[in-house]
């Protein structure tokens, strides 16, 4: 079986690396980007059957912010990456209502249970 990807967007080192340790555990391969211009870089250069089966989105982050990211892939890439489920984090609890993307399948809040985001990638995760 091929493995299993993720793209971790996550502009915070220490938070980001503590969730890659958990995912790679449960057998995950992660993808790291600080940022929401990072990510959809990664993932204009990434081949098809390369593109990950979920993406986990912080929604705060400097240069491109996930509410940003998810606009430009709604916007110009909804045919290359708009069937991958996206998980998006904040430690805001008021969402942005306008993120109702067929994109976005579940909101957790920071911090959260890693036995929480573990259950939920595995229940949302979609491979290529």
């Amino acid at each position: 079986m091929d493995q299993k990807i993720i793209l971790l967007v996550e502009d915070d080192e220490a938070i980001r690396s503590s969730i890659a340790q958990v995912l790679e555990f449960e057998n995950y391969k992660i993808i790291e980007a600080e940022n929401g211009q990072v990510a959809l870089d990664i993932l204009k250069e990434l081949p098809p059957n390369e593109l990950p089966g979920l993406i986990l989105l912080d929604m705060m982050m400097p240069i491109m912010d996930g509410k940003t990211f998810l606009e430009n892939v709604k916007a110009h890439h909804l045919d290359s990456f708009g069937k991958i489920p996206i998980i998006i984090a904040s430690a805001n609890t008021n969402f942005p209502n306008e993120i109702d993307l067929p994109l976005v399948v579940e909101r957790l809040k920071k911090p959260f249970d890693l036995d929480d985001l573990i259950s939920k990638v595995e229940k949302y995760y979609s491979p290529s």
